[in-house]
């Protein structure tokens, strides 16, 4: 109880980013009796949204709201990373370095960056571990047959067709085909939102959790938040809204799904504000492309 009294203080006083008398709405969009909250990042490659994460306000709304776990969208082959972390038996620039060195790197990150990105995200799950919060990596790592190239054991049908043809007709090695190939996996990895959907909740255990991951899995209709009953919003900085509705589109068109569902809300991280009106960010249709009568898509 008295961590949650001290995080509340945090939250109400918080100055780490300006108009800070605002940062009640993300507590309130925490405290909110759902199990799970969803917060989606539109640009991975953004420094400032690992620093938002990190933050004192954003540790204490989560503090406050009496979350006892965070879900990071990270390779799971780093929870030993994360645990050493909650255990104290490593500091934030060992983490660091240990999570570079283990050849992995956050999309879209410039390449001086990378290391403070693994920075900030290690500084988050200490801080959360003063909590008693535990962070808990996730990715689809033994949930689906390997993809290697093999038929079988799919979720979305145009991957699993492209596979399927690869492996008849030999074209491994047609730019075309692997191009459209690398594009079906993406619808994939979005259909595999189901498994990870279960696997997270058989991982919270019933506890409130916080889960932190790609916006476009909140946009379509595999939405990860929808399948979990989950509040959700997508954070944004200065600007980023504009380019999010782009790329938005740009996924549409190239994985022929419609992009047009909203999460419940966007939060502003200059001042942890959150709105549900957003008129730069239209409702996007699938133009579904080159994707047009190819393994069964819609004609």
């Amino acid at each position: 109880m008295r961590a949650r009294q001290i995080a509340v203080a945090i939250l109400l006083n918080a100055n780490l980013f300006s108009g800070s008398a605002h940062a009640e709405a993300l507590g309130s969009f925490l405290a909110d009796p759902a199990q799970f909250h969803v917060i989606g990042d539109p640009d991975h490659g953004s420094l400032p949204h690992y620093g938002f994460r990190a933050s004192d306000a954003f540790i204490a709304a989560v503090t406050a709201a009496d979350i006892k776990k965070v879900f990071i969208e990270i390779p799971s082959k780093f929870q030993p990373l994360f645990d050493k972390i909650y255990h104290g038996a490593m500091d934030v620039d060992a983490f660091a370095r240990a999570y570079h060195a283990g050849g992995a790197r956050f999309t879209g990150v410039d390449g001086g960056d990378q290391l403070e990105a693994a920075k900030l995200t290690g500084e988050m799950a200490q801080k959360l571990a003063h909590f008693k919060i535990e962070t808990i990596a996730f990715d689809t790592t033994g949930l689906i047959a390997s993809d290697d190239g093999l038929p079988g054991g799919r979720l979305d049908p145009i991957y699993s067709c492209l596979l399927n043809e690869g492996a008849e007709a030999g074209r491994a090695r047609d730019p075309l085909y692997e191009e459209r190939l690398a594009q079906a996996r993406w619808r994939e990895r979005l259909a595999e939102d189901a498994l990870i959907a279960d696997e997270i909740k058989k991982a919270a255990n019933g506890d409130k959790s916080v889960i932190l991951i790609g916006a476009l899995h909140l946009a379509t209709g595999y939405a990860l938040d929808r399948q979990m009953h989950a509040k959700s919003v997508v954070m944004f900085g200065i600007g980023e809204l504009q380019s999010y509705a782009i790329e938005l589109h740009q996924s549409a068109n190239d994985l022929g799904l419609d992009a047009n569902r909203l999460p419940d809300g966007f939060l502003d991280i200059s001042d942890l504000e959150i709105t549900s009106n957003i008129p730069e960010l239209p409702r996007i249709k699938s133009a579904t492309g080159h994707w047009v009568g190819l393994c069964g898509a819609p004609s």
